[in-house]
């Protein structure tokens, strides 16, 4: 598993090194998703894992197949 700031910095990386060929790249990284790993956390609980403090603007948390 990669944290999102590890992903970033990978992929800062990848351009940099592989911008004087014209290949671009881009990352998709999810914040909190509704799996069975959240079952049992409350909404409160999850609001922890956002760095704003917030669920999501959808107001409900995302599906795997939604991303």
């Amino acid at each position: 598993m990669i944290t999102k700031g590890g992903l970033n910095a990978v992929m800062r990386s990848l351009a940099i090194e592989y911008a004087k060929e014209h290949i671009r790249f881009n990352a998709v990284a999810p914040g909190v998703v509704d799996t069975p790993l959240h079952a049992e956390d409350s909404n409160d609980s999850l609001k922890t894992l956002s760095p704003m403090g917030s669920i999501s603007r959808l107001r409900t948390l995302p599906t795997p197949s939604f991303i």
